[in-house]
């Protein structure tokens, strides 16, 4: 294998474009593309004067590593892109060929309309029609001033190999760092003509195949952060010496924008007059912020956290996180209520900030009313017209934030949903029907991350409403008889209601003078995760939840169910399960059925035992029960 690889790249030429030698067939085996060299220097002169070199040569083996091959580089108004230049080689080329200037793609990292951002991004796209090829770049950054040091990943794809690539970071001798790494050998140090030079290296980095539930890319491939104590942007200066001066920076950024007017404070204070208490006060000020506004997500202002001020937002009807948490918080004081504001990194699934990196991992703003409510506070998602006054779910829930607070800032954790919290309840009839038919009729309560699934199924029509409870439900050859839903936004605990009835084609079967079926008929909503026969990442089952249902199911009359099967539990480290059938009277069997699960972080020699775990779990739900034809069988019609 190794000898074909390299008579393949000799044979065309690829030499001329890196010497190489030889490439372990260790390091291809799953590759898309390699990295064959890789330097990223960065340059401090000043807090005001840094640059960054870099240069990288891939391997692109198929098609699939040509967008691994991309290249994106980001500026805006504080960082100049000074030279950008690639070339592209490929097979019966003798010469690399150039990236014109009309290769180079030149636009705003606007993602979507509403988004509105400073930030550009030149690109190269590069066309691809034979394999495989070399394609190489450099390119060449000047900061004025600089909020956080880029981040090095050698790696930046799954399948992709390294051969050598290597970082270093030079600043002002005697200069002090905040250094992490992950996953690679430590720094060497050296001191060069009044420079501190820090030096990392990867050489020989095999490639990896993505596993499902696998932690954060982060995690996994090596990664090195490299911080300053204190830094200068945009004629602003902050120190990252503590979370609580980070904070400092960050309420220096706020002030000046927390200018209502007159006007409106005395608006608001007349429309909570009659209030009961501060809870119900702050739900007005919430609500009133809701029916007012309405998101754009604006990427502009110093490294896009200084927000715009209360009065603006509150004059245009509009702002991003940063602008409509600061409106609010505005809000909430020209009342008397005591609010936070808080930044946070966002997203839905499972989250982590390191904590020992003080700096810039957030990516979103909200609010938080400490202690307004026995001793707990209450968080609030500003950027939805639409969420529950308190309710935040899976995007901003289960994670560590930084609550801003003069000389007091510090990380907290936002509300901690449990499993019990994230709850789904259910109660459903199945009725047999002579065509091996079932009719499903159900009652279904969804609270926690679980209400945050369903909740903006209440602003959909009744026709959408049936496609998507088809894409939701595993239940094959069905038709939709009917669906309501209802939203109850009451504080603390939002629920999400649906009730439908299901007409399910071709659920049961005829045989042997009786009929056989599934006793649940949700079975297929629980996917058995991918088995791996030797797991090579940590796993995460993002976040805990429990679902109970409740089956009766009614018999035609003259059947039987023949034998009533134990009870049947498990219990693991990864959550619990138990299913238990009784017979209620002659005519209707009940299931009861419970599945808890634990979210959290899982080392992956245990991915085995959560594989059978969740078999075991799909071979109780798929059970199959024979329901005997008795004398006193009737072929009646059934009732609907």
């Amino acid at each position: 294998m190794k000898s074909f690889i390299v008579t393949l790249l000799f044979c065309f030429s690829l030499s001329q474009a890196f010497a190489q030698g030889d490439i372990d067939e260790k390091l291809l085996k799953s590759a898309d593309i390699v990295l064959l060299e890789s330097e990223m220097d960065l340059v401090v002169e000043s807090e005001e004067d840094v640059k960054l070199y870099f240069h990288e040569k891939f391997l692109v083996l198929n098609s699939d590593g040509v967008e691994k091959a991309a290249l994106a580089v980001h500026y805006d108004k504080s960082t100049k892109v000074t030279q950008l230049e690639g070339t592209l080689l490929e097979q019966g080329y003798k010469k690399p060929k150039k990236f014109k200037d009309s290769d180079i793609i030149d636009v705003a990292t606007s993602p979507y309309a509403g988004y509105v951002t400073d930030d550009r991004v030149k690109a190269i796209e590069p066309v691809i029609t034979s394999y495989p090829a070399v394609v190489e770049y450099h390119y060449t950054l000047a900061f004025d001033g600089i909020f956080a040091y880029p981040k090095w990943y050698p790696v930046n794809h799954y399948r992709e190999a390294v051969l050598s690539s290597k970082f270093s970071v030079s600043v002002p001798e005697g200069t002090k760092l905040r250094i992490k790494e992950k996953n690679i050998p430590s720094y060497a140090k050296t001191v060069n003509e009044g420079k501190d030079v820090y030096q990392w290296s990867l050489e020989n980095y095999a490639a990896k195949k993505k596993e499902n539930r696998s932690v954060p890319f982060k995690e996994i491939f090596p990664n090195v952060s490299v911080q300053p104590y204190h830094f200068t942007y945009e004629k602003t200066q902050g120190s990252l010496d503590t979370w609580s001066d980070f904070g400092d920076y960050i309420v220096g950024l706020n002030k000046g924008t927390r200018d209502l007017s007159p006007d409106v404070i005395a608006e608001v204070k007349e429309l909570t007059k009659d209030a009961p208490n501060d809870i119900e006060k702050a739900k007005l000020i919430y609500e009133y912020m809701q029916g007012k506004t309405r998101y754009v997500s604006i990427q502009l202002g110093i490294g896009g956290y200084k927000p715009f001020p209360a009065s603006s937002i509150h004059k245009q009807g509009y702002g991003d996180c940063k602008g409509l948490s600061n409106y609010t918080y505005n809000l909430m004081k020209a009342v008397g209520i005591d609010a936070r504001y808080v930044i946070i990194k966002a997203g839905r699934g499972y989250s982590t900030l390191d904590e020992d990196m003080v700096g810039t991992q957030f990516n979103h703003a909200i609010l938080c009313l400490p202690d307004i409510v026995e001793q707990d506070t209450v968080w609030l998602e500003c950027t939805s017209q639409t969420s529950p006054f308190g309710f935040i779910g899976s995007f901003t829930g289960n994670r560590k934030a930084l609550v801003i607070e003069e000389g007091k800032s510090k990380l907290v954790n936002t509300k901690q949903y449990t499993a019990e919290d994230n709850l789904q309840s259910r109660s459903t009839v199945v009725k047999l029907k002579q065509d091996k038919s079932i009719w499903v009729q159900s009652h279904m309560e969804a609270k926690g991350y679980q209400y945050g699934n369903y909740s903006r199924l209440v602003r959909e029509s009744e026709e959408d409403l049936k496609k998507e409870f088809l894409k939701r439900y595993a239940l094959s050859s069905s038709e939709v008889k009917s669906i309501e839903v209802d939203d109850d936004m009451h504080y603390p605990d939002p629920t999400f209601t649906m009730d439908y009835t299901v007409n399910v084609r071709n659920y049961s079967k005829l045989v042997n003078g009786g009929m056989s079926f599934v006793l649940f008929p949700y079975k297929g909503d629980y996917k058995q995760p991918k088995r791996y026969r030797s797991r090579k990442t940590d796993f995460v089952i993002d976040y805990p939840y429990t679902d109970i249902d409740t089956v009766d199911v009614y018999l035609l009359e003259g059947m039987k169910l023949k034998n009533i099967p134990e009870v049947q539990t498990l219990e693991t480290e990864f959550g619990s399960y138990s299913n238990s059938v009784e017979k209620k009277n002659e005519n209707t069997i009940r299931l009861i059925r419970k599945f808890s699960i634990k979210g959290g972080v899982y080392a992956k020699e245990k991915y085995s035992a959560y594989y059978n775990f969740m078999k075991e779990v799909r071979t109780f739900d798929s059970r199959t029960f024979w329901l005997e034809y008795t004398p006193d069988y009737k072929d009646e019609e059934d009732l609907e």
